[in-house]
C-alpha cells in the first residue's frame, strides 16, 4: 500500500465516523493536515500536548520492528514525568495510536536519534490554523535537515 492509498483510507468517511464516534466529537466538515516525519533528533519527544486547534491526533507508524529503548511514545499521567506513563507504544510499521487532544494529553519520549518514520494526522479546528501549522512544519524540517548534517 502507497501512502497515498494510507492517506486515502484515513480521508475515508468510514474512518472519521469511528474517531468521531469513539472520542465523542463531530469532525465533519473539519480540515485536516498530514505530516510525514522521517528522523527524529534527540531532542525530539519532550513532554507534550498539542497545539489547542488540533482536535485529533492520528500516529501512523512506518518503522520495522523497533529495538531502540528511546522513540518509544508515551501517554503519560502528567506534564514533568516521561517515566510516570499510561501506556508506551512502539513505533512498529502499521501501528495506529489516535488521541484527543486536551490541556492534560502530555505524551512524549525518551530521546532518540535517527530515522524514526511516522505519518500523522490532525482534525484541526480550522483551516487557518492549518495553514500556520504548514508553514511551522516546512521550516522546521528545513532546520531539522540543516542541524541532521552537521
Amino acid at each position: 500500500m502507497t501512502i497515498k492509498e494510507v492517506i486515502d483510507e484515513l480521508d475515508g468517511a468510514d474512518f472519521e465516523k469511528a474517531i468521531a464516534d469513539k472520542f465523542s466529537v463531530d469532525l465533519s466538515g473539519r480540515p485536516k493536515m498530514y505530516s510525514l516525519r522521517g528522523y527524529t533528533r534527540a531532542k525530539d519527544g519532550q513532554i507534550h500536548t498539542d497545539s489547542k486547534d488540533k482536535i485529533i491526533t492520528v500516529l501512523l507508524y512506518l518503522n520495522d520492528n523497533w529495538q531502540q529503548p528511546g522513540g518509544r511514545l508515551r501517554i503519560l499521567k502528567n506534564g514533568h514525568d516521561v517515566d510516570d506513563f499510561v501506556a508506551e507504544v512502539a513505533p512498529d510499521n502499521g501501528t495506529l495510536l489516535v488521541f484527543k487532544r486536551s490541556d492534560s494529553s502530555w505524551h512524549g519520549h525518551h530521546p532518540f536519534e535517527g530515522p524514526r518514520r511516522s505519518l500523522q494526522m490532525n482534525w484541526m479546528t480550522s483551516e487557518g490554523s492549518k495553514g500556520w501549522h504548514k508553514v511551522r512544519h516546512t521550516i522546521s524540517a528545513a532546520v531539522k535537515k540543516l542541524t541532521a548534517a552537521e
